[in-house]
Order: C-alpha cells, then sequence, then structure tokens
C-alpha cells in the first residue's frame, strides 16, 4: 500500500505482495509438495493462498500453529 501526496492510498492492481524473491518449496510429513515458500517465509498452495509459515529451520506451520511439514 502506497500512501500519495494527498492523503489516499492506492494498491497496483497487477501486483501480488508474495510475489517477490526466491521460492522454495514445501513437503508434508509423507514428502508430497504442499506449496512454496516465499522470501519473507509464507507457505502458498498452487492457487496463491497462504496456507502456513516457513520457519528458518525449515518447518512448515499452519495458521493455526500445528506443524504440517518442511521446507
Amino acid at each position: 500500500m502506497v500512501s500519495a501526496i494527498e492523503g489516499t492510498s492506492f494498491r497496483s492492481a497487477t501486483s501480488r505482495p508474495h510475489d517477490v524473491g526466491v521460492k522454495r518449496v514445501a513437503f508434508d510429513a509423507g514428502g508430497a509438495w504442499i506449496g512454496t515458500v516465499s522470501s519473507c517465509g509464507a507457505v502458498y498452495d498452487i492457487d496463491g493462498v497462504q496456507i502456513g509459515v516457513a520457519w528458518p529451520n525449515g518447518e512448515v506451520y499452519d495458521l493455526h500453529g500445528a506443524l504440517i511439514g518442511r521446507a
């Protein structure tokens, strides 16, 4: 979100905030692909919906705090 000089806010219609940087893949305990990890640590599924967070040690947790895999 960017503030203009007049004080109004706007957001680019074409940009997606999680499409920045290098992505890694995330797998569940069985080795099945569950999503991609953005450079900021957010985990997204194939549709671009955030499903969790990856910690620096590689553990992936869902949005409720349950361990769902590794990145």
